[in-house]
C-alpha cells in the first residue's frame, strides 16, 4: 500500500522484507556521513532494526518512516521519515 504517490515516486511503509535495502542504505557513504552509523552490520540486523525502530510507529502514531520507491521499476531508492498525512 502506497501512502503517497507522485508522477515518478511512491512512498510506502517499511516491512521486514526491506532488510537488504535497509542494510545497503544505512551503510552507504552518504548515510554514514550525514545521518550516522546505526550499527546495521548485516541484513539480519537490519530486519530487527526495522521491527523495533520503524514498525511500532505505524501502530502507535499512524505514520513513521517510509521507503521511497521508483514507480517505473518498483525499486527502493531512498527513505523518508515521519509524514503525517491527514485525510
Amino acid at each position: 500500500m502506497f501512502i503517497l504517490e507522485t508522477e515518478r515516486l511512491q512512498l510506502r511503509q517499511y516491512t521486514q522484507d526491506d532488510h537488504h535495502f535497509t542494510f545497503e542504505l544505512m551503510n552507504s557513504e552518504s548515510w554514514l556521513k550525514y545521518i550516522g552509523d546505526r550499527k546495521i552490520s548485516s541484513p539480519e540486523v537490519a530486519r530487527d532494526y526495522i521491527k523495533k525502530a520503524y514498525l511500532p510507529s505505524y501502530i502507535e502514531h499512524g505514520y513513521g518512516a517510509y521507503v521511497v520507491v521508483l514507480k517505473e521499476t518498483g525499486r527502493p531508492i531512498g527513505a523518508c521519515d515521519s509524514i503525517n498525512v491527514q485525510t
